[in-house]
């Protein structure tokens, strides 16, 4: 636990590197410790957007899962909840879904991450309001629920859908 301790002023200052790991640490829990400024929200959406995207930030070329499996920790806490969706979290998360990722052999578990970021981010009434009226994002949830060959991918959708109040509608596909 000291690791961790040590980590926290680095998060807090806005090195995302640190602040992921305390996400990940902390996983689930709502600790205030895991929250996030407005500064540190930028970066890590601009990292998150860059592994969607392929491209390098300041010669750093991130992996897209790590940094889902933390922007979904992240989410988990309704302070950070807030200003992730203030600074576009869930157009990147939606981009994250839908764009072609090719060849890609961890798919099925990056997909279990964008779908506990929505699970996450869905218990927000206002982003919930968002992700229903964004069809294609709902019918990718669906998909994910039925398709998936990823245990933790189907759970985590069928968790959103349920939260988004989904859960009984057929797949539009």
């Amino acid at each position: 636990m000291q690791a961790i301790e040590s980590l926290l002023p680095l998060a807090k200052a806005g090195h995302p590197e640190a602040a992921c790991a305390v996400a990940n640490v902390f996983g689930q829990d709502d600790d205030p410790r895991v929250a996030v400024n407005e500064k540190l929200v930028k970066t890590l959406l601009l990292i998150v957007k860059s592994t969607v995207d392929k491209t390098v930030i300041s010669g750093t070329r991130f992996i897209r899962r790590h940094m889902l499996m933390s922007l979904s920790n992240l989410a988990a806490s309704e302070a950070n909840k807030a200003l992730l969706c203030r600074h576009g979290a869930l157009n990147v998360i939606r981009q994250a879904a839908l764009s072609p990722v090719g060849e890609d052999p961890h798919k099925q578990e990056t997909d279990s991450f964008i779908a506990k970021c929505i699970w996450n981010l869905a218990f927000s009434d206002e982003v919930r309001e968002k992700i229903n009226a964004d069809q294609e994002l709902v019918n990718w949830l669906k998909t994910l629920q039925l398709r998936s060959l990823n245990e933790t991918a189907r759970k985590n959708a069928a968790g959103a859908l349920f939260t988004l109040d989904q859960a009984s509608n057929q797949v539009c596909l």
